[in-house]
């Protein structure tokens, strides 16, 4: 396990064998991944994508990564507010 200095962010980056993908990355990064993508009001005016939820049966044949869209009433469209993830193992 080492350091190196990363230029981009001026910070420390670990490298080498103490430095392990995250759950959502491996998720996201399996060449067997999948994705159920969910929808509000569909089939209206107003559609929009609520969640995105990831799953890859190599990498766990429970865990997924949602990816979770929050969206602002302006007075005459939604926008996208936030975007959160949770991960389930």
């Amino acid at each position: 396990m080492s350091f190196k200095f990363n230029p981009t962010t001026g910070q420390l980056d670990l490298v080498g064998d103490g430095a392990q993908e995250s759950l959502k990355d491996r998720i996201l990064n399996a060449p067997d991944r999948t994705q159920n993508i969910s929808y509000l009001n569909q089939n209206t005016c107003t559609e929009r994508i609520s969640q995105i939820e990831y799953t890859a049966a190599s990498i766990s044949p429970t865990a997924k990564a949602t990816k979770i869209f929050t969206y602002s009433d302006t007075s005459y469209r939604y926008v996208i507010s936030a975007v959160n993830w949770t991960v389930v193992p």
